[in-house]
């Protein structure tokens, strides 16, 4: 009877092993998949430096000015969504 019981265990376990390597390697194609969906999502990005940041500065308008001065085509609605990061360690602004 000992031996059905070990018997089981080993098979618990190597069952176990083997659901535990499954979700690991899961896990491990979702966090490529995330990293890559978000080097996707930055293919857009626009990054200035050297700019300060004035407050209340809309930034869509900057962009618009930018595209204006380099001659390029591009509306306001071209602008999906913006988001700055400020960071005193002469990083840059990040426009989106």
């Amino acid at each position: 009877m000992t031996d059905k019981v070990r018997q089981s265990e080993n098979e618990l376990e190597l069952d176990l092993s083997k659901k535990v390597q499954q979700q690991e390697l899961e896990l491990k194609f979702d966090v490529q998949e995330n990293d890559q969906l978000e080097h996707y999502n930055r293919r857009t990005n626009l990054r200035i430096f050297g700019v300060e940041e004035e407050k209340g500065e809309d930034t869509n308008q900057i962009v618009l000015y930018l595209a204006e001065v380099l001659d390029i085509p591009v509306f306001e609605e071209d602008i999906p969504g913006r988001t700055k990061f400020v960071n005193q360690s002469k990083r840059p602004n990040f426009l989106h």
